[in-house]
């Protein structure tokens, strides 16, 4: 069997794809604002697994960082507001406890 180029068809870029989509009810398109709201959660989904991705990566290559973050982190939740350590630190770190990690914030 000879196959030729032209039986070949390039993958279609994502907005392409959006643009010719057509739904069962009405045989409508997606109008401009869904587009550009699709196109929006494409692009934010991609960049934040990307950006913990690399995140990860680095603190795997880099130990003394990651350990300094550990220790960084560990302390602020052990400590209560009075300064002393708690027995049971809390699992939840909220924003007060990320605006006393100066080395997280680096």
């Amino acid at each position: 069997m000879k196959t030729t180029a032209a039986s070949f068809s390039s993958p279609a870029a994502y907005i392409d794809t959006l643009v010719n989509l057509h739904f069962p009810e009405g045989a409508r398109k997606l109008n401009q604002e869904e587009i550009v709201g699709l196109s929006f959660e494409f692009l934010d989904a991609g960049s934040e697994s990307t950006a913990l991705e690399w995140i990860m990566v680095n603190l795997a290559k880099h130990q003394d960082i990651q350990l300094k973050l550990f220790n960084e982190i560990k302390g602020v939740i052990m400590a209560s507001s009075d300064g002393s350590v708690q027995a049971h630190a809390s699992e939840i770190i909220n924003e007060e406890d990320l605006k006393m990690m100066a080395y997280l914030r680096l």
